[in-house]
């Protein structure tokens, strides 16, 4: 059963606007200590209400457009590096109380009701102070499996060349000297950066 919560005691954020250039300089494996350090002042919050809460291992081994997963066959809770990189304050202040209140919604109230159902709302707001929101807000670009950009000589109504992603392992091709065509207009595919850091110097 979902206790009685006072949206006054909600969770307050653990970064402000003003940390964004310091999370900046930190490395991944510190960001991953940052989430850590979350997801800990997390557990520790919800056990005011459920103290027998068991505690997450913690990974940041989910890859694609997932920023975060409670995983309860494993027993713990799966984050992104790569977005969690993109924006850290967002991501540690947001995604981390996310997928805590699954972990607390399992364990605490039950592994029965839907996901994103009435308690996990109700845990988002009331319990970590934030919009009950299914889905996040980040660039996922970099977080694709096909992150390297090729263009050809296909031109769109404004001018602008087609855009091909390439995965790490066809990018790789390329350099060992491996040539691609466009199907359309059948000439060679050329590198154009990776996403999010195009190179635009080419014509």
């Amino acid at each position: 059963m979902t206790p009685t919560l006072d949206p006054e005691d909600a969770l307050a954020p653990l970064f402000s606007s003003a940390d964004d250039s310091a999370l900046a300089e930190l490395s991944a494996a510190e960001l991953m200590a940052q989430v850590e350090r979350q997801v800990s002042r997390c557990l520790t919050h919800a056990r005011r209400w459920f103290p027998q809460l068991p505690a997450p291992q913690v990974w940041g081994d989910l890859r694609g457009k997932s920023a975060g997963q409670a995983h309860f066959g494993r027993g713990g809770v799966r984050f992104n590096k790569v977005l969690l990189g993109e924006q850290p304050r967002i991501f540690i202040n947001e995604v981390v109380p996310h997928e805590m209140a699954h972990w607390v919604v399992h364990y605490g109230i039950s592994s029965r009701v839907a996901p994103h159902g009435n308690e996990w709302k109700t845990l988002m707001v009331a319990m970590f102070g934030l919009p009950p929101a299914v889905t996040h807000r980040f660039d996922t670009s970099a977080a694709s499996p096909a992150p390297y950009l090729y263009g050809c000589g296909c031109r769109d109504q404004h001018g602008q060349s087609r855009v091909h992603g390439f995965s790490l392992r066809r990018h790789n091709s390329v350099a060992k000297g491996r040539r691609y065509f466009c199907k359309g207009c059948r000439q060679p595919l050329y590198f154009m950066g990776k996403a999010g850091v195009v190179d635009n110097t080419r014509s």
